[in-house]
């Protein structure tokens, strides 16, 4: 009897302690089960903010852009500095504008665009005469002494464009015309006209001819400068001659009575 009791009660006390394992077995499961979603979520999601901070195809985009605003800086930048290139200087004593060889008459409309307004009855008269040189433009008669003393000159194709009309700074600046060689005086509302060239030795070009006809008509009709105000001499072999090859009938009929 009592053998059977101290085998009983290890019985018991076994089958007390497994209930208590067994009581305590589901809420431990359900909190690891729990726990492990959890943590399989934030790998998930640690290792989806991973792939697309190092997706490629996002890198890829970024590059794309930044070279994209590179290349438009760049261009703006070349675009000013090209604008600046382009931009007309100042006109300096020994420099000219310049007025290229066109047959449209509307091309001489450019020339009162001057610096200092072009004032009603400042010019009465216009003088027209060669440089005596085979070639040259507005910067090397401008080394003469004196500088250059025309208000406009008309390249024969050596030294400048054939027919090409450059604007000296007297016209721009509405100055009198300066003194040119062999010449005793000018009046200081005649407008100077040089032609270069020289003309005792050959006729200036066509190109020349039609130019300075252009130019004389325009300065005729806007400042209202009547045919007998337009002069020019022969025969005293100095720069402010017409020269002898100079066709002064063929340029009278075209000058505006």
């Amino acid at each position: 009897m009592n053998q059977h009791t101290r085998t009983a009660k290890p019985a018991s006390g076994n089958t007390t302690s497994g209930r208590s394992s067994a009581g305590r077995s589901p809420g431990k499961s359900a909190a690891v089960r729990a726990g492990t979603r959890k943590a399989a979520a934030a790998g998930a999601t640690g290792r989806t903010a991973t792939r697309s901070s190092d997706d490629p195809r996002t890198s890829d985009a970024s590059r794309r852009k930044f070279v994209v605003f590179l290349s438009l800086v760049g261009l703006l930048t070349g675009t000013s500095a090209l604008l600046l290139a382009l931009a007309p200087a100042p006109l300096r004593p020994d420099s000219a504008a310049s007025l290229f060889a066109l047959d449209a008459p509307r091309s001489m409309d450019v020339i009162f665009d001057t610096a200092n307004p072009v004032s009603p009855g400042q010019w009465k008269y216009i003088f027209v005469h060669h440089s005596q040189t085979p070639s040259g433009n507005a910067a090397t008669l401008a080394a003469r002494p004196g500088g250059l003393g025309d208000h406009f000159v008309i390249g024969n194709g050596s030294g400048c464009v054939d027919g090409e009309i450059q604007i000296g700074h007297r016209w721009a600046s509405q100055l009198p015309a300066g003194r040119v060689p062999g010449l005793a005086s000018m009046r200081p509302d005649c407008v100077s006209i040089c032609l270069v060239g020289d003309f005792n030795r050959s006729a200036p070009t066509p190109t020349q001819r039609l130019r300075l006809a252009q130019l004389v008509a325009a300065l005729q009709k806007q400042l209202s400068i009547p045919g007998s105000s337009v002069h020019l001499v022969q025969g005293t072999n100095t720069p402010a001659d017409a020269g002898r090859y100079f066709p002064v009938d063929a340029f009278r009929q075209q000058v505006t009575p």
